[in-house]
């Protein structure tokens, strides 16, 4: 949502407390409160008023079914990325194409989504960091974590181009959660189709190429406004979502967004996320 138009939601993705990815002078702004989000959410009401969105507001577990049942034509959403449309094509049993219609950045939230971390109580630091050494740099060992034992829960399908399927006790070890466990880079492809794409080379690529967020490295407090950032995300949840899908008019609707979330705390989450940017800033 943030993202799409330039923004770094440097506190989170229910409060719309951003930053310009780059605005040297670090100003943190109301995203909602700016020309891009106005224009956005007036495009979504005259595209539902097309009756190009559905009429009623539809649950996330009803999402997928639709999907395959060849429901909807496209959705503004989601993580674009190579061999993406190869994961969508298997997941929705169709084919599925993927543009991207924003300048890839990098943010703080999307470096340490998938980071893993040493716990401050560790009876043995050392020991643990040698362990995520190990699942960022061992290629094999990182594979037995993410994908089990060769032989017995994945064989090779094509060795020279590391493509794998599944081995016939499969089913005693199957996470599928890679980017849990270390650098993905490492892991072994499932898809051939994948393979021939390069897609982990491509996505290395991507993310060399990206550039960095003015606020790369920031990590947000929220100690200070609790109480506010509690209540900003009541109203986020109640009034966002039927704006950005169209179902109410921006010309009312965004006054009221805009009018709730100040009585929120909105301007005073802005002030203390100012400050603690501003001497981030300083200590870099």
């Amino acid at each position: 949502m943030f993202e799409t138009a330039g923004f770094d939601p440097i506190v989170s993705q229910e409060t719309p407390v951003a930053v310009r990815y780059d605005d040297k002078e670090l100003k943190v702004i109301n995203a909602f409160a700016t020309p891009e989000f106005k224009a956005s959410v007036e495009l979504a009401r005259k595209w539902y008023l097309a009756g190009y969105a559905p009429k009623d507001k539809i649950e996330s577990a009803d999402h997928e079914a639709m999907w395959r049942a060849g429901k909807f034509a496209l959705r503004m959403a989601g993580v674009v990325k190579p061999g993406g449309d190869i994961e969508y094509r298997q997941r929705f049993g169709q084919p599925v194409y993927q543009k991207s219609m924003m300048q890839p950045f990098l943010t703080t939230a999307a470096a340490s989504a998938t980071m893993n971390a040493i716990c401050r109580t560790s009876k043995n630091p050392e020991r643990a960091m040698m362990v995520l050494e190990l699942m960022n740099t061992d290629v094999e060992f990182y594979n037995l974590i993410s994908k089990g034992i060769e032989g017995r829960h994945w064989e090779w399908a094509d060795k020279e181009n590391k493509v794998i399927k599944p081995g016939p006790n499969n089913v005693d070890y199957n996470p599928n959660t890679d980017w849990m466990f270390g650098n993905q880079f490492n892991a072994y492809y499932i898809d051939p189709e994948q393979a021939a794409q390069k897609a982990w080379e491509a996505t290395y690529k991507l993310n060399n190429e990206s550039p960095p967020s003015v606020a790369l490295g920031f990590n947000f407090n929220p100690d200070p406004v609790k109480t506010e950032l509690a209540n900003v995300s009541a109203v986020f949840k109640e009034l966002v979502f039927p704006l950005t899908e169209g179902r109410v008019d921006p010309e009312t609707a965004l006054p009221e967004l805009l009018r709730r979330l100040d009585e929120a705390g909105l301007q005073t989450i802005i002030q203390e996320a100012q400050k603690q940017l501003n001497e981030w800033a300083k200590s870099k």
